[in-house]
């Protein structure tokens, strides 16, 4: 047909379409330029603030993100702060979204703190860590950003779309089904528009070596333990971070570990039961109950049948209870942080922050009821429904009493045996400080445990870093011990912690969760000295054939060596060392397929301490692969067991010189 047009025809009709195109193309340009400068001045901007003094400090980046990372992008902003309750309440929602939309919707947290401990860079790292945030956050402690975008509360949530406006912004947590739905609409209606490309995201949980306790939160005693082989005290800890509960030893043994690591809700045995972050814990008669924090339930763990099952929650966040008493099946809890017995052994007393109510919960009559707490944030005394609570975050019965901590108002509070609520130390939900003295000028900051006996109430100041006193008889409230933030262990004066958790007495001892150092710290209570319990796995080999879960895994490059003479050599930094009590091992195996290995070789911690390993002669015809664990630390008192995994696959050539392997550790 084109063929058949006059010249004339055919270079109106080239001349007409290159204007097209040009008309395009400038088009085109024009929008670029303007899109371009408007989202410069768009919503999205307020979170890049410009400033020459001091620079945006981020987490989970290689670098400070810049406008045009976010430009034509679907962007959900979480101002959140870590010691807020509400705020963790979210976090699992969020991470649903996450998954869900994968590079399609980008989501970074706004850490915008409250108290001054969360102002600390390192402190929101290790919250980050603790929290296991997969996304960008960044550092927002002097609420620039808040400000810009007019945020009021925590949580506060605000949906952006790819022109870089603000669509719609949630506060608090009640509308996180809106929002799910909020963001499908978004996502469908700009989904050939959305910017997928990878933002420079640098975890930080792959920059550091775990450790044996992660980010452990409460802890328990039982007087006489048995299990299995072991028939006397234990320690039982909740090791939040890692999602699971340890019974120790007094020296530290592990005696038994129950769940499978995995952040789930999952009854069963002990290797396949799941927990998400758990905290309290309470053991009676070979029976450990434990307030699964982020899963809103109390499981029940059975040492002699080795089985976890839920007796109370259904794994969702629950709303303010007000009946009096309401059947355990229908009872939904949010975020319980611990639980007591009280009044008596056929009741459990439970902390549920997520509500700002202490519930009791009737082991007979399976019943739930309240205690205390309107579900108001307050620091209202007097009797339930009048008085009112602020997260709720340890329990301790002592005397017909039950006291409790408050973290948000910085309180300290007691129930009485009439049910009436009376502060001793606290004043509102911004008073918080470092005062000692007397209801009327005394000031924690955040504490999160404590114990009781007849020699006073101790607490775990978490935010400043110390463990508190309180003479019940005087009212005054004194340093007891710890100086500062640190991990230095000595005299009460010199000890330092960084934000002490659970805290538990017996003897002549105190035991101290100190969460963000990952340890437990003994202090003797007759010479004011501290020292580090080490808590350790027992020392056992592992099992033939492949390893199914390998802690803090690297995997190496693939190395190729010689048939014969082939040497191990882990290569250790100056002043570290083979941790002598760890299980350490590295196993040589033959690879038959995907899913079998043959063992033909094991290196326990004695050759891994020595660097004495030497490899049998190897089959060029085979395939090899070495797999293993190691503990190491600092060559120094106290120093924490850091632990990493190993594989790396071998390549046997009859050509190959190379006759050394070496393995590098991860230090930080």
């Amino acid at each position: 047909m084109f063929s058949k047009l006059s010249k004339k025809d055919k270079s109106f009709i080239l001349l007409v379409s290159s204007c097209l195109i040009l008309l395009w193309a400038l088009y085109s340009l024009l929008s670029y330029l303007f899109f371009t400068s408007t989202f410069k001045i768009s919503d999205a901007s307020k979170l890049i603030i410009q400033d020459g003094l001091q620079k945006q400090r981020w987490i989970n980046t290689s670098r400070p993100l810049e406008i045009t990372d976010l430009k034509d992008r679907v962007i959900l902003l979480d101002f959140w702060t870590y010691a807020c309750v509400n705020c963790m309440q979210i976090l699992p929602e969020i991470k649903k979204l996450e998954k869900e939309y994968g590079n399609k919707l980008t989501v970074i947290g706004v850490h915008s703190g409250k108290f001054d401990n969360e102002k600390d860079f390192n402190s929101i790292t290790k919250a980050v860590l603790k929290h296991d945030i997969n996304h960008s956050v960044i550092d927002d402690s002097d609420l620039k950003i808040w400000n810009n975008f007019g945020v009021t509360a925590w949580p506060t949530l605000v949906l952006i779309n790819p022109h870089g406006n603000v669509q719609k912004i949630y506060v608090g947590e009640n509308d996180i089904k809106k929002l799910a739905k909020d963001v499908k609409k978004l996502i469908s209606k700009y989904r050939h528009q959305i910017n997928r490309s990878a933002l420079p995201l640098v975890l930080e949980k792959n920059k550091i070596a775990k450790k044996v306790l992660n980010y452990p939160t409460k802890i328990e005693y039982a007087a006489n333990f048995s299990y299995k082989a072991h028939n006397a005290a234990a320690l039982f800890i909740a090791n939040s971070g890692q999602n699971n509960i340890l019974a120790v030893s007094l020296n530290g043994e592990i005696i038994a570990q129950i769940g499978s690591g995995r952040d789930d809700f999952e009854d069963g045995n002990f290797e396949s039961a799941s927990f998400n972050s758990p905290q309290g814990l309470l053991y009676k008669d070979g029976k450990l109950y434990v307030a699964d924090t982020q899963n809103h339930a109390i499981r029940e763990i059975n040492f002699k049948d080795e089985t976890v099952t839920t007796i109370a929650g259904s794994g969702h966040r629950g709303s303010v209870i007000n009946s009096e008493a309401i059947d355990v099946k229908y009872a939904e809890l949010a975020s319980p942080t611990d639980i007591e017995f009280y009044p008596d052994s056929n009741k459990i007393a439970i902390a549920n922050s997520g509500t700002h109510q202490i519930l009791q919960y009737d082991l007979i009559k399976k019943k739930i009821s309240v205690l205390a707490g309107n579900g108001k944030e307050g620091i209202d005394d007097g009797s339930y429904p009048q008085n009112s609570l602020a997260q709720t975050s340890d329990l301790a019965y002592y005397d017909g009493k039950l006291y409790f901590i408050d973290s948000e108002s910085s309180s300290l509070r007691v129930l009485n045996k009439e049910g009436s609520v009376k502060t001793l130390i606290g004043k509102g939900l911004f008073d918080f400080g470092y005062k000692n003295g007397k209801k009327e000028t005394a000031l924690m900051q955040h504490p999160l445990g404590l114990t009781v006996d007849d020699t006073g109430i101790y607490i775990s100041d978490s935010f400043n870093h110390v463990i508190k006193k309180y003479n019940q008889h005087s009212g005054e409230l004194s340093d007891f011990f710890g100086s500062k933030k640190g991990e230095v262990l000595s005299s009460a004066a010199k000890t330092e912690f960084d934000e002490p958790d659970g805290i538990v007495s017996f003897l002549d001892r105190f035991y101290v969760v100190d969460s963000n150092n990952n340890r437990v710290v003994a202090i003797n209570r007759n010479k004011l000295t501290s020292e580090l319990l080490d808590v350790m796995p027992q020392l056992r080999l592992p099992k033939e054939g492949f390893l199914q879960y390998l802690p803090n895994l690297h995997k190496a490059e693939d190395v190729s060596v010689a048939t014969s003479k082939v040497s191990v050599k882990i290569n250790f930094k100056k002043s570290w060392k083979i941790n002598d009590l760890g299980p350490s091992f590295i196993n040589l195996l033959e690879i038959v397929s995907d899913e079998e290995a043959n063992l033909i070789n094991t290196f326990d911690w004695n050759a891994i301490k020595n660097n004495e390993l030497k490899l049998p002669k190897l089959d060029v015809t085979k395939n090899y692969m070495l797999q293993g664990t190691i503990y190491y630390c600092e060559n120094k008192k106290n120093a924490l067991c850091h632990i990493t995994s190993y594989e790396q696959k071998i390549i046997a050539r009859a050509s190959e010189q190379n006759n050394l392997i070496v393995i590098e550790l991860i230090y930080k």
